[in-house]
């Protein structure tokens, strides 16, 4: 899962970050006086989640240093190291501009195949370019489910949420 605000571990290169996800899911303990990187299968499975992510060009980069939507991205990519069974996204798309949330968009278009995305968002242009069911909260209820077309059609949605009529 990611939240909402960043999880990583700023002072961590992009590379660490994901070995140390990585050393977690394998269960193996971390030695102290042992550099992360020297478990040759942990880094090589990392460089393949940078690559999967295309952050491998900023591998070495502290995670301070990375954009705002590079670190989302880090976080997607500390996600797929625990090689989950689903995905759970607490507003992905915050603070992105709009390359970031095409970028993010195409991103979760990838990992969508490895496992089920549960999406919270509120940016319904990436909603609705994701999802293959939407449900839509107002006021802590449920007030509507369905497909991305039921929901566009929703006049409560749209009302609410959407701002403008069909």
């Amino acid at each position: 899962r990611t939240f909402q605000v960043s999880s990583i571990i700023p002072k961590f290169s992009a590379l660490d970050n994901i070995i140390l996800s990585l050393l977690d899911k394998s269960k193996e303990t971390f030695q102290l006086f042992k550099s992360i990187r020297k478990n040759k299968e942990l880094a090589s499975k990392a460089t393949n989640i940078l690559s999967e992510i295309e952050l491998l060009d900023k591998s070495d980069t502290l995670a301070s240093e990375l954009s705002h939507g590079d670190r989302r991205k880090l976080e997607v990519g500390l996600a797929l190291a625990m090689d989950p069974k689903v995905f759970l996204f607490d507003e992905p798309m915050a603070g992105l501009d709009e390359s970031g949330t095409k970028m993010m968009i195409n991103l979760f278009k990838k990992i969508k195949s490895n496992s089920p995305i549960l999406l919270i968002e509120h940016d319904m242009d990436a909603v609705f370019a994701l999802a293959d069911r939407v449900s839509v909260i107002n006021y802590g209820r449920i007030v509507a489910t369905g497909t991305v077309d039921q929901i566009r059609s929703n006049d409560l949605v749209r009302d609410v949420y959407l701002g403008y009529e069909i």
